[in-house]
């Protein structure tokens, strides 16, 4: 049976698909988008470690940081790489880099 794929919505630019289908839609061979779901699902979690145990949050807090703060090197990387590599603007790719840089912030914000 054939495998139905469909063709990702960009709905400003149009280069959403050359960008993650690219070489560089994958680290470590799996997808971007299946690693930021996990990032995003790990950080929520995190949080809500923080509210529920409060005793654990210098802990929790401290790989949070790790974690926002790796995601801020790698949303810059993937920007390049979409910017000057590919040449290619993925909309979606945009705003996900745009969430990481909110949280970046914010935690930062957070911690001094």
């Amino acid at each position: 049976m054939r495998e139905m794929v469909r063709k990702m919505v960009c709905p400003i630019g149009g280069g959403c698909s050359e960008v993650v289908e690219s070489k560089y839609g994958k680290t470590f061979g799996f997808d971007n988008d299946i690693l930021g779901i996990l990032y995003y699902i790990a950080i929520g979690a995190a949080w809500s470690v923080l509210l529920v145990w409060p005793d654990l949050s210098a802990w929790v807090l401290r790989l949070i940081v790790i974690a926002v703060s790796g995601a801020f090197v790698f949303t810059n990387y993937l920007l390049y790489v979409q910017l000057f590599i590919l040449k290619k603007e993925c909309f979606w790719c945009v705003i996900a880099a745009f969430v990481n840089y909110a949280l970046f912030f914010s935690v930062l914000w957070q911690i001094l």
